[in-house]
């Protein structure tokens, strides 16, 4: 079991406290569930050559594209909510209660639970690094945040858990099934990569019950091409004329 920084793990509540009463998470949750499962549905290895690296690949641009689009729409719902989406260094970076959250998909597994002390943020993008870097900045607390991953980080002055406010929702899933899990983390440099890891949800569809759509999604028009209702072919008689009788 990983012990987490208690202080983190605090703040880590509040934070998925806060992004729960705005809808952040679940916003997450339906859009990942649902790309993912979709992408599950087309995942073909053997005729294509899909690997799980480009389904996962595939996915996290999917969903990039559609929370932009969801929340980011002049007619959003969410600018009242005051959470606001952005890509500006081509990395999905969404802004509520504060707080900067941003999301990866984990490597895949057999348990969907990823391996959280293999994460290394040097090897990852700048704007996951930057996460990080921006934590290391202005909280530090013994054995987080010190040394590590061949670059030495900015140490704060202070432990102030109060003052993080950049996460990351990582997430994962299970292929055969279109399950999601996901999580909540506050990223740090040094040799632990996580302050405190918090789960958000996970899905369990049960067996044999193949890849359903998310709970509460449905007439969302999201569902893909084998999922379309049927046509139904209107077919309409041409009336027949009475024939006319000879005088």
């Amino acid at each position: 079991m990983t012990v987490w920084d208690a202080r983190a793990m605090a703040r880590l509540e509040v934070m998925a406290a806060e992004l729960t009463g705005v809808g952040v998470v679940g916003l997450f949750e339906r859009l990942i569930a649902d790309v993912w499962r979709v992408n599950c549905q087309r995942y073909e290895p053997s005729e294509i050559g899909d690997t799980p690296r480009s389904l996962g690949v595939t996915a996290s641009e999917n969903l990039r594209v559609r929370l932009l689009r969801e929340v980011g729409g002049t007619s959003s719902e969410w600018r009242a909510r005051g959470v606001k989406a952005g890509a500006p260094d081509n990395s999905l970076l969404l802004a509520a209660c504060g707080y900067e959250v941003r999301q990866m998909k984990a490597p895949q597994t057999d348990t969907r639970i990823p391996g959280w002390s293999s994460f290394d943020w040097a090897s990852e993008s700048d704007a996951r690094y930057r996460c990080a870097e921006a934590n290391s900045a202005v909280y530090r607390s013994e054995g987080f945040g010190v040394g590590g991953q061949g670059i030495l980080p900015i140490l704060a002055p202070v432990s102030v858990a109060g003052t993080l406010t950049n996460a990351l929702v990582v997430w994962s899933g299970r292929i055969e099934t279109g399950e999601t899990a996901g999580w909540l983390g506050l990223p740090i440099l040094g040799d632990e990569p996580w302050l405190a890891v918090k789960r958000l949800w996970w899905h369990d569809f049960g067996a044999g019950e193949g890849l359903p759509r998310p709970v509460g999604d449905e007439g969302r028009g999201y569902g893909g091409f084998d999922e379309q209702p049927e046509p139904m072919p209107k077919v309409v008689l041409k009336p027949q004329r009475e024939e006319r009788k000879r005088p």
